[in-house]
């Protein structure tokens, strides 16, 4: 695909991208800043979850902020898996009806996770979808939909055949895909207001099957680039993410701290530390050991716990001091 974009799409197409965050550090200065790198010629906010505060002496014009009590204004259900849980966790798509209709008037809302790497052109891809036809972009990994643990949060509204399932750490919506879809879930809310035992469908399987039910056209992810280093782990180190190099997405990108919470919590057998060949244990290599020492001997302790009992966890910090 052509890198340039043409004079047409600049001038009759619009599209915000909302650079998504909960946090606002060093490392998600740097995203944002890495992102802005990629030169997108859509207008590029902050849209932050601020619920905590934690934005409410941030001084930035590009800062949409919004909160759990931004919901009632739009109609919108305060559900999530469990009444503790971060109901913008469970419904990725609620920031996105505040932001469109804050600020209506986009073709197109690219959504980019704090924690996302793009190697390529934003605006090649919302060019290719306007001259495509495209509603939305997602990313399904493959994984069979009856192994898929939020499958069941569907099962009240949807058919097993109907169900479809994406990921949306980077994703892109067309208008019309969105307005279709605050008012599916406005609708749907009420009727889970009339009946609270019916079950709440995640994001991930909502949005995509609702679209597709109803005539829009879906593109999956892949079609603008690899996604081989796209899922929940193991982490990249942000320090390897090159955004003018081949077309690429990458997820989760973190900092060492971070990087390094990812690699040990999703190492199931942290054992396998000892294993001289084993892939957790190249991962740790690129850290020092005082890095990871105290996070490692935290999840071998867990392990032989469960496995083992109390003994044996005492004997891991002999080995891990």
């Amino acid at each position: 695909m052509d890198a340039c974009v043409s004079n047409e799409f600049k001038s009759n197409r619009r599209y915000a991208v909302l650079f998504r965050t909960h946090v606002w550090d060093e490392f998600a200065k740097r995203q944002y800043q890495r992102l802005l790198a990629t030169n997108p010629s859509g207008d590029v906010f902050i849209v932050a979850n601020n619920t905590s505060g934690a934005f409410d002496n941030f001084d930035d014009p590009a800062l949409f902020a919004f909160s759990t009590s931004s919901l009632a204004a739009l109609d919108l259900p305060n559900i999530s898996e469990m009444k503790a849980d971060n109901p913008f966790w469970y419904n990725i798509d609620y920031p996105l009806y505040m932001f469109a209709k804050a600020y209506g008037g986009y073709d197109y809302y690219v959504v980019v996770e704090y924690d996302v790497g793009i190697e390529g052109s934003i605006d090649r891809i919302v060019e290719d979808m306007a001259r495509s036809g495209y509603d939305s972009i997602g990313y399904d990994s493959g994984q069979p939909m009856k192994q898929w643990g939020y499958r069941k949060s569907a099962v009240d509204f949807y058919e097993a055949h109907e169900m479809r399932k994406e990921l949306y750490c980077f994703s892109v919506f067309s208008a019309r895909a969105l307005a279709f879809l605050y008012a599916r879930r406005v609708e749907m809310g009420r009727l889970v207001a009339e009946r609270p035992e019916m079950k709440w469908p995640h994001c991930e399987i909502f949005i995509p099957t609702e679209l597709a039910k109803n005539g829009f056209s879906l593109v999956d992810l892949s079609r603008y680039g690899r996604t081989d280093r796209y899922d929940f782990q193991p982490a990249v180190l942000e320090d390897d993410v090159h955004p003018t190099g081949t077309d690429r997405f990458l997820h989760p990108v973190l900092d060492r701290e971070r990087s390094l919470q990812n690699i040990i919590k999703y190492e199931y057998r942290p054992e396998r530390f000892f294993y001289p060949r084993s892939a957790f244990r190249r991962r740790l290599k690129r850290f020092q050991p005082h890095e990871y020492r105290s996070l490692l001997r935290r999840s071998l302790n867990a392990r032989m716990r469960k496995v083992y009992g109390r003994l044996a966890a005492s004997i891991v910090n002999v080995f891990v001091s």
